[in-house]
């Protein structure tokens, strides 16, 4: 089963020094999709939202590589080659057409690393994993001395003190345990994605869904576009809600009426107006605006000196109690979501310039065209692809994705990096 929030999990993965580059996640999500993707209703119903949560968030890890390396507009990604900066322009120019390719290629074995890739990046893991362990060693002496300290503390100041570094100590200490599990992570993904153990079956079912979602997916982006940008920069606002539908989730608990509350149905007309807002924007119905605007209100009528101007200070937030201070942080949240969004919407249009760019000062006219304005979800090959999970489901083992492709009017072996 797949979902916008176990997409983002999984392609957000960090190692002890830096998270995934734009280049890495979009590895991820390949795997995500093949490992996860069934050919059912429900999945093929979330398959755009999907794609389209991880072209938000590689798109904006793009922007922020860019800007934190100060690298020119064709490298991307400025830790990898130029074909893999290539490909990432690709995604961002059409996911679609690029997913589909990565998975058919990955399941026909001409996408997976070769030797020297792969011991490469298991010395890079391990000297990940030594710097983590000298950390571990290091936080593992503060932690016994402190202990030490504390144990020989004898005025109360000595002793206030030793429990401060004690403490201090045991934090970096249980930080030293997590950079050490993740080191060890990053040696056993050191093949990341495509290595030589993959599933053909799956790939190639997944490259196939992908595939007939095309059309689906470019309206969905054109009607909805900036409700989901909205709705994915508040779930990844709040990750302790990880259910299918984490704003819902968020609503429930704070609907939520205390005893008084309930007994003399005291809920404010603020919060009710935000509330109805921000679930009728969920289900698609109402505007980005009316969100704002009773977000705007509620925190108004919650926090004193706060006049709508910009976002309220998170400590006026915490200083509030129970239910009024969960209904506050989730209208702060909302608030900051769509300030997410409209940063991203106003540099978004300009990295898909450069990524256009990017394309056709490496590839040939007739390649650009082919892959920008590829249409892979015309009714008949919709058919002959339905056909051809069917042809997959019958026989797991004989998969010969060549007759597959032959069938299609679309070509996407055009596309390949390998070409």
């Amino acid at each position: 089963m797949i979902s916008v929030r176990g997409l983002l999990r999984a392609i957000n993965k960090k190692n002890p020094l830096e998270k995934a580059s734009p280049v890495e996640q979009l590895e991820l999500m390949t795997k995500y999709i093949a490992d996860n993707m069934t050919d059912t209703e429900e999945d093929k119903a979330v398959l755009k939202e999907v794609i389209y949560a991880g072209k938000l968030q590689i798109a904006e890890s793009t922007l922020e590589s860019v800007e934190a390396n100060e690298i020119g507009e064709y490298d991307f990604d400025t830790y990898n080659s130029k074909k893999e900066n290539v490909e990432l322009s690709k995604f961002i120019k059409n996911p679609v057409a690029t997913l589909t390719n990565k998975l058919r290629n990955i399941a026909e074995g001409k996408d997976t690393k070769n030797a020297d890739e792969i011991q490469k990046n298991k010395n890079e893991a391990e000297k990940d994993l030594d710097k983590a362990l000298q950390f571990k060693d290091k936080a593992l002496e503060e932690k016994k001395k402190a202990q030490e300290d504390l144990d020989n503390a004898k005025t109360p100041d000595e002793k206030e003190k030793a429990e401060d570094a004690l403490y201090e100590a045991e934090k970096k200490a249980e930080s030293a345990d997590q950079f050490v599990k993740m080191a060890m992570d990053k040696i056993d993904n050191a093949e990341v994605v495509n290595g030589n153990n993959v599933d053909p079956y799956k790939y190639n079912l997944a490259g196939l869904l992908v595939e007939m979602e095309g059309d689906n997916y470019n309206t969905y982006v054109y009607e909805e576009g900036k409700l989901a940008n909205d709705k994915i920069n508040l779930m990844k606002r709040m990750p302790e809600f990880n259910g299918k539908n984490p704003i819902q989730e968020a609503l429930n608990k704070c609907n939520k009426k205390g005893f008084f509350e309930k007994m003399f149905n005291t809920t404010s007309k603020e919060y009710k107006a935000f509330a109805e807002a921000l679930k009728k924007r969920n289900d698609c119905q109402t505007t980005r605006d009316r969100v704002e605007d009773t977000a705007k209100d509620y925190l108004m009528h919650k926090i004193p000196g706060y006049n709508g101007e910009g976002l309220p200070n998170l400590e006026d937030i915490e200083k509030l109690s129970g239910v009024g201070k969960d209904r506050a942080m989730l209208a702060y949240n909302s608030l900051a979501s769509i300030r997410d969004s409209e940063a991203y919407e106003g540099r978004s249009q300009l990295l898909e310039q450069n990524a256009q760019r990017n394309i056709n000062n490496f590839y040939e006219p007739e390649k650009v065209n082919a892959f920008i304005d590829v249409e892979v979800s015309k009714e008949n090959n919709k058919e002959m692809a339905i056909k051809d999970i069917s042809e997959l489901e019958d026989n797991k083992i004989e998969i010969d994705i060549n007759d597959i492709q032959e069938d299609k009017n679309v070509k996407m072996d055009n596309l390949s990096l390998d070409n």
